[in-house]
């Protein structure tokens, strides 16, 4: 939606709460709350500078402190705090530090209550008789967006491995978020917040709707081609749009997103590795690998010296399993071996060594290509299996509980 700052920004530096709590909505053609989360209305710069001139100027009295109005543009400003410019911790000193004032424990239960139940917000909880009020105004401003920003390349590499954890988890039907808070724990604190894991989770979801939806695998420039299509595509994201920052880091995601989804449909077509618990007393696993017919491989023509070629998997060093002869033909500058047989089924040795896709001919390895997520490190850490018809390994990682702040 399109807020006018300028609107805003002629109004006179202090007003009312229920003045600006009533123009807030208005700007969005609200009559009321609607009960979203409060980084959805998208507020302003403006709007949060206006914010908090109004709190800094009617500090809490009795009086405020009993005002509705008040409560919520405390709520929606501490959301927005957050939202903009948290960086590291889990206290109100931030927050107290711009309004140049503090609220004592009874005040923040009872303002925060009021505020919420303003927006039709629910209150987060410690346990089941404790509420955690920061933790609730917190996970209403989304996703620490100075942070992500200071975080800058580390968050890129880290969302590209959310969305290939995406992508995996999804094949074998199972719910994404175990997988998001396994890649989150190296992070900032902020990023284990079940809140934050959740809003990753939707994130990514959103961005591969619109590719699919739109087929912006197929674009040079997804991001501009859905400015056309959707101009309003990036309201339903939890970053700052009022930015030219903001704005390009969500642009920067959609790309690695359609480059993800172009990859996960490419390797899918190509190769396919199944790997799950034998049913033995000892604990053994069984593994099946499946490719296409017409594989591509990262070879030349003067690799090879005839167009035969033997294509076999390997366990570390070690043959396991053989996908049998192979024609090598040059298409486009590309290798491309036709296979007869394209699946095989074999019991694992070496758990923890990769399996690679190996290419021989004349008795010489020409290829050896690790294929991913293959080696099973079950003495260092547990795998997360799902059991259908039978227990696949769908993961692996180590266990950390979460705190919902």
């Amino acid at each position: 939606m399109t807020v006018s700052d300028e609107a805003f920004a002629s109004k006179n530096k202090v007003e009312s709460s229920s003045n600006f709590i009533r123009e807030f909505l208005t700007q969005r053609n609200y009559l009321e709350a609607k009960g979203l989360p409060l980084f959805s209305y998208h507020a302003t710069e403006v709007e949060y500078k206006r914010n908090k001139d109004l709190l800094r100027f009617r500090a809490p009295t009795s009086l405020t402190l009993n005002d509705r109005d008040w409560c919520a543009c405390f709520c929606l400003f501490s959301a927005e705090w957050y939202r903009r410019e948290y960086q590291t911790g889990f206290s109100w000193a931030g927050i107290f530090e711009q309004l140049g004032y503090e609220l004592d424990a009874n005040q923040r239960s009872k303002v925060i209550v009021k505020g919420l139940t303003f927006w039709k917000r629910p209150i987060n909880k410690h346990s089941a008789y404790r509420n955690d009020y920061l933790g609730s105004v917190f996970a209403e401003g989304g996703l620490p967006f100075a942070l992500l920003a200071a975080e800058g390349s580390r968050f890129q590499s880290l969302f590209k491995r959310l969305l290939n954890e995406f992508d995996r988890a999804k094949s074998f039907g199972q719910s994404p978020l175990p997988f998001i808070e396994q890649q989150l724990i190296k992070l900032p604190d902020a990023f284990q917040a079940q809140s934050t894991v959740t809003l990753l989770h939707d994130m990514v979801s959103n961005l591969y709707g619109l590719i699919d939806t739109y087929e912006l695998e197929k674009q040079s420039n997804p991001a501009k081609h859905l400015d056309n299509l959707l101009p309003k595509w990036r309201n339903s994201f939890p970053i700052p749009l009022d930015t030219q920052l903001g704005d390009e880091f969500l642009s920067v995601l959609l790309s690695s997103a359609t480059q993800q989804r172009k990859v996960s449909k490419l390797v899918s077509e190509r190769l396919r590795l199944t790997q799950w618990v034998k049913g033995t007393e000892r604990l053994a696993f069984n593994s099946e690998i499946t490719v296409s017919k017409k594989l591509s491989v990262d070879l030349n023509k003067q690799d090879l010296t005839a167009p035969i070629v033997e294509v076999l998997i390997y366990e570390g060093d070690k043959q396991i399993a053989d996908l049998g002869m192979a024609r090598a033909e040059l298409v486009k500058e590309q290798i491309i071996l036709h296979l007869r047989k394209t699946k095989v089924t074999f019991t694992r040795d070496v758990y923890e060594a990769p399996l690679k896709l190996v290419v021989m001919q004349a008795g010489r390895i020409r290829l050896s290509e690790e294929i991913p997520r293959s080696w099973l490190p079950c003495d260092e850490m547990p795998l997360l299996l799902n059991q259908q018809e039978q227990l696949s390994v769908i993961g692996l990682g180590s266990h950390s509980k979460k705190r919902n702040p």
